[in-house]
């Protein structure tokens, strides 16, 4: 589950959260998944980009090319 909040939404202690990702996954695959995000996010433009996609599949590809 990937959600947008373009103005931020306060996740208390002055810290807002423009992105917020929820993952499931069965057995390990929790690890990949989180990797995936974790090298995406790494960078300052992917996140951008993240931020302001306004299509699922684009969302999904910008994780993905982090593994690239």
């Amino acid at each position: 589950m990937i959600a947008q909040y373009p103005n931020g939404v306060d996740f208390g202690s002055n810290n807002t959260a423009f992105l917020v990702i929820g993952i499931a996954g069965k057995g390990q695959e929790h690890l990949d998944i989180l990797t995936k995000i974790a090298l995406s996010v790494q960078d300052e433009h992917n996140v951008k980009r993240l931020t302001t996609a306004n299509d699922p599949k684009e969302i999904i590809s910008i994780i993905d090319e982090a593994m690239m």
